[in-house]
Protein backbone atom coordinates (compact mmCIF):
# COMPACT_ATOMS: atom_id res chain seq x y z
CA UNK A 1 0.00 0.00 0.00
CA UNK A 2 2.59 2.45 0.54
CA UNK A 3 3.93 2.08 -2.60
CA UNK A 4 0.85 2.43 -4.60
CA UNK A 5 0.31 5.70 -2.62
CA UNK A 6 3.88 6.83 -2.74
CA UNK A 7 3.24 6.09 -6.99
CA UNK A 8 0.29 8.32 -6.80
CA UNK A 9 1.84 10.73 -4.56
CA UNK A 10 -0.19 10.64 -1.56
CA UNK A 11 1.63 11.80 1.55
CA UNK A 12 1.02 12.52 5.22
CA UNK A 13 -1.23 11.53 7.66
CA UNK A 14 -3.22 10.00 4.42
CA UNK A 15 -0.93 7.69 3.36
CA UNK A 16 0.00 6.56 7.16
CA UNK A 17 -3.91 5.88 7.51
CA UNK A 18 -4.30 3.58 4.37
CA UNK A 19 -1.02 1.71 4.94
CA UNK A 20 -1.18 0.72 8.65
CA UNK A 21 -4.12 1.70 10.12
CA UNK A 22 -7.00 0.62 7.69
CA UNK A 23 -4.53 -2.53 7.83
CA UNK A 24 -5.00 -3.26 11.39
CA UNK A 25 -8.98 -2.56 11.92
CA UNK A 26 -9.59 -4.85 8.28
CA UNK A 27 -7.12 -7.77 10.03
CA UNK A 28 -9.24 -7.13 13.49
CA UNK A 29 -12.25 -7.78 11.87
CA UNK A 30 -11.36 -10.56 10.33
CA UNK A 31 -11.23 -9.21 6.62
CA UNK A 32 -8.40 -11.33 5.92
CA UNK A 33 -8.66 -14.76 7.01
CA UNK A 34 -5.41 -16.17 5.91
CA UNK A 35 -3.22 -12.98 6.88
CA UNK A 36 -1.02 -15.66 9.08
CA UNK A 37 -0.76 -17.97 6.34
CA UNK A 38 3.08 -18.94 5.61
CA UNK A 39 3.54 -19.66 2.02
CA UNK A 40 7.45 -20.77 2.60
CA UNK A 41 6.88 -24.00 2.82
CA UNK A 42 4.98 -24.77 -0.18
CA UNK A 43 7.24 -22.91 -2.16
CA UNK A 44 10.04 -24.61 -0.77
CA UNK A 45 8.64 -27.99 -1.72
CA UNK A 46 8.32 -26.91 -5.57
CA UNK A 47 10.42 -29.28 -7.72
CA UNK A 48 8.99 -28.37 -11.23
CA UNK A 49 11.14 -25.42 -12.86
CA UNK A 50 9.85 -22.05 -11.96
CA UNK A 51 9.38 -18.44 -14.26
CA UNK A 52 8.24 -15.32 -12.32
CA UNK A 53 7.74 -12.18 -14.44
CA UNK A 54 7.44 -9.09 -12.91
CA UNK A 55 7.05 -5.28 -14.21
CA UNK A 56 8.86 -2.69 -12.45
CA UNK A 57 6.00 -0.58 -12.53
CA UNK A 58 4.34 -3.05 -10.51
CA UNK A 59 2.98 -1.77 -6.91
CA UNK A 60 0.19 -4.22 -6.51
CA UNK A 61 2.22 -7.09 -5.75
CA UNK A 62 6.27 -4.51 -5.50
CA UNK A 63 8.68 -6.52 -7.70
CA UNK A 64 12.34 -6.45 -5.67
CA UNK A 65 10.68 -7.55 -2.60
CA UNK A 66 8.79 -10.04 -4.04
CA UNK A 67 11.24 -11.66 -6.25
CA UNK A 68 13.46 -11.88 -3.11
CA UNK A 69 11.14 -13.85 -1.26
CA UNK A 70 11.45 -16.30 -4.14
CA UNK A 71 15.60 -16.47 -4.39
CA UNK A 72 14.69 -16.96 -1.09
CA UNK A 73 12.47 -20.00 -0.86
CA UNK A 74 12.47 -22.01 -4.04
CA UNK A 75 15.36 -24.46 -4.47
CA UNK A 76 13.77 -25.69 -8.16
CA UNK A 77 15.36 -24.10 -11.11
CA UNK A 78 14.02 -20.87 -10.88
CA UNK A 79 14.32 -17.85 -13.29
CA UNK A 80 13.36 -14.28 -12.51
CA UNK A 81 12.88 -11.64 -14.72
CA UNK A 82 11.57 -8.25 -14.77
CA UNK A 83 9.96 -6.01 -17.26
CA UNK A 84 10.63 -2.12 -17.46
CA UNK A 85 8.39 -0.08 -17.07
CA UNK A 86 5.22 -2.70 -16.80
CA UNK A 87 2.55 -2.30 -14.29
CA UNK A 88 0.65 -5.46 -12.59
CA UNK A 89 -0.93 -7.08 -15.12
CA UNK A 90 1.73 -6.64 -17.64
CA UNK A 91 -0.59 -5.47 -20.06
CA UNK A 92 -0.35 -1.96 -22.01
CA UNK A 93 -2.67 0.97 -20.77
CA UNK A 94 -4.32 3.02 -22.97
CA UNK A 95 -4.54 7.15 -22.18
CA UNK A 96 -6.81 6.38 -19.41
CA UNK A 97 -4.62 4.55 -17.64
CA UNK A 98 -6.96 1.77 -18.00
CA UNK A 99 -5.35 -1.91 -18.66
CA UNK A 100 -6.00 -3.05 -22.41
CA UNK A 101 -5.82 -6.67 -23.64
CA UNK A 102 -2.54 -5.74 -25.58
CA UNK A 103 0.69 -7.43 -23.92
CA UNK A 104 3.49 -5.49 -22.54
CA UNK A 105 6.10 -5.68 -25.25
CA UNK A 106 8.64 -8.52 -24.21
CA UNK A 107 6.25 -10.23 -22.21
CA UNK A 108 5.22 -13.19 -24.64
CA UNK A 109 8.35 -13.72 -26.02
CA UNK A 110 9.95 -14.48 -22.24
CA UNK A 111 7.07 -16.62 -21.52
CA UNK A 112 7.39 -18.62 -24.75
CA UNK A 113 11.29 -18.80 -25.35
CA UNK A 114 11.12 -20.17 -21.87
CA UNK A 115 8.45 -22.83 -22.38
CA UNK A 116 9.82 -23.77 -25.03
CA UNK A 117 13.10 -24.93 -23.51
CA UNK A 118 11.74 -26.41 -20.76
CA UNK A 119 9.54 -28.69 -23.01
CA UNK A 120 12.59 -29.63 -24.84
CA UNK A 121 13.96 -30.30 -21.55
CA UNK A 122 16.63 -27.85 -21.74
CA UNK A 123 15.73 -26.24 -18.11
CA UNK A 124 17.50 -23.19 -17.84
CA UNK A 125 19.81 -22.41 -15.63
CA UNK A 126 18.85 -20.00 -12.14
CA UNK A 127 18.95 -16.95 -13.26
CA UNK A 128 17.61 -13.52 -11.92
CA UNK A 129 17.55 -10.23 -13.64
CA UNK A 130 18.72 -7.04 -11.60
CA UNK A 131 16.28 -6.13 -9.14
CA UNK A 132 14.43 -3.06 -9.49
CA UNK A 133 14.29 0.06 -6.98
CA UNK A 134 11.38 -0.41 -4.26
CA UNK A 135 10.12 2.83 -2.42
CA UNK A 136 9.30 0.92 0.89
CA UNK A 137 9.99 -2.89 2.30
CA UNK A 138 7.14 -4.30 3.59
CA UNK A 139 6.95 -4.40 7.19
CA UNK A 140 4.77 -5.96 10.03
CA UNK A 141 2.19 -3.89 11.50
CA UNK A 142 1.89 -3.35 15.07
CA UNK A 143 -0.74 -4.68 17.57
CA UNK A 144 -3.72 -2.83 17.64
CA UNK A 145 -4.69 -0.66 20.57
CA UNK A 146 -8.33 -1.43 22.05
CA UNK A 147 -9.53 1.98 20.57
CA UNK A 148 -8.45 1.36 17.65
CA UNK A 149 -10.76 -1.99 16.89
CA UNK A 150 -13.66 -2.16 14.99
CA UNK A 151 -16.12 -2.05 18.09
CA UNK A 152 -14.69 0.83 19.20
CA UNK A 153 -14.91 2.68 16.12
CA UNK A 154 -18.47 1.41 15.35
CA UNK A 155 -19.44 2.46 18.73
CA UNK A 156 -17.84 5.72 19.13
CA UNK A 157 -19.78 6.63 15.35
CA UNK A 158 -22.78 5.17 16.51
CA UNK A 159 -22.66 7.22 19.96
CA UNK A 160 -21.71 10.60 18.05
CA UNK A 161 -24.38 9.65 15.31
CA UNK A 162 -27.25 8.89 18.08
CA UNK A 163 -26.40 11.99 20.35
CA UNK A 164 -26.95 14.36 17.15
CA UNK A 165 -29.70 13.14 16.41
CA UNK A 166 -31.74 12.61 20.01
CA UNK A 167 -32.03 16.84 19.70
CA UNK A 168 -34.06 17.23 16.79
CA UNK A 169 -36.17 13.87 18.04
CA UNK A 170 -36.81 15.07 21.07
CA UNK A 171 -37.39 18.83 20.06
CA UNK A 172 -40.27 16.73 17.80
CA UNK A 173 -41.60 14.88 20.37
CA UNK A 174 -42.28 17.61 22.62
CA UNK A 175 -44.07 19.35 19.85
CA UNK A 176 -46.09 16.34 19.57
CA UNK A 177 -47.00 16.65 23.22
CA UNK A 178 -47.58 20.26 22.53
CA UNK A 179 -45.58 21.09 25.66
CA UNK A 180 -43.53 24.67 25.34
CA UNK A 181 -39.95 23.93 23.16
CA UNK A 182 -37.46 26.71 23.29
CA UNK A 183 -34.88 25.91 20.38
CA UNK A 184 -31.97 28.39 19.54
CA UNK A 185 -30.32 28.16 16.12
CA UNK A 186 -26.66 27.15 17.60
CA UNK A 187 -28.17 24.25 18.46
CA UNK A 188 -29.97 23.53 15.35
CA UNK A 189 -26.81 24.51 13.56
CA UNK A 190 -24.71 21.60 15.96
CA UNK A 191 -27.23 19.03 15.83
CA UNK A 192 -27.41 19.43 12.00
CA UNK A 193 -23.67 19.96 11.00
CA UNK A 194 -22.69 16.83 13.68
CA UNK A 195 -25.27 14.40 11.52
CA UNK A 196 -23.43 15.45 8.24
CA UNK A 197 -19.97 14.98 10.08
CA UNK A 198 -19.95 11.30 11.15
CA UNK A 199 -22.18 10.39 7.94
CA UNK A 200 -19.50 12.37 5.64
CA UNK A 201 -16.79 10.93 7.32
CA UNK A 202 -18.18 7.19 7.05
CA UNK A 203 -18.85 8.25 3.47
CA UNK A 204 -15.71 9.89 2.84
CA UNK A 205 -13.59 6.77 4.28
CA UNK A 206 -15.39 4.14 2.23
CA UNK A 207 -14.63 6.14 -0.69
CA UNK A 208 -10.92 6.63 -0.38
CA UNK A 209 -10.81 3.09 1.00
CA UNK A 210 -12.42 1.81 -2.47
CA UNK A 211 -10.10 3.70 -4.21
CA UNK A 212 -7.33 1.35 -3.67
CA UNK A 213 -8.57 -0.99 -6.43
CA UNK A 214 -6.88 -2.65 -9.22
CA UNK A 215 -5.53 0.42 -10.66
CA UNK A 216 -4.29 2.02 -7.50
CA UNK A 217 -4.60 4.55 -5.84
CA UNK A 218 -6.52 7.63 -7.35
CA UNK A 219 -8.25 9.71 -5.39
CA UNK A 220 -8.25 13.25 -7.21
CA UNK A 221 -5.70 12.40 -9.29
CA UNK A 222 -5.51 12.70 -12.78
CA UNK A 223 -3.53 12.56 -15.95
CA UNK A 224 -2.40 15.61 -18.34
CA UNK A 225 -4.91 16.28 -20.56
CA UNK A 226 -7.92 14.18 -18.32
CA UNK A 227 -10.31 15.59 -16.18
CA UNK A 228 -11.49 14.02 -12.69
CA UNK A 229 -14.84 12.59 -12.52
CA UNK A 230 -15.51 11.55 -9.13
CA UNK A 231 -12.58 9.27 -7.84
CA UNK A 232 -11.49 8.71 -11.44
CA UNK A 233 -10.26 10.32 -14.16
CA UNK A 234 -11.41 10.53 -18.03
CA UNK A 235 -10.31 11.86 -20.66
CA UNK A 236 -11.01 15.45 -22.15
CA UNK A 237 -13.57 16.07 -24.97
Amino acid sequence: MRNKLAAAGVTGALADTLSDRLYRLANDAGMFAQADHDPAPALSALTKPVLAVYGTADTQVPPAESAAELRRTVTAPLTVRFLPGAGHTLRVLDEDGMYTDTLFPGYAEIVGEWVRAVAAGNVPPAHADPAPGQAALSSSLAPSAWWESWPAQLTVLAVLLVTFLAYPVIAAARRFRRRTVEVTRPARVLAGVGVLAVLGFTGYFVTVVDSADWRGISPARCSPGGRCSGWRCRSSP
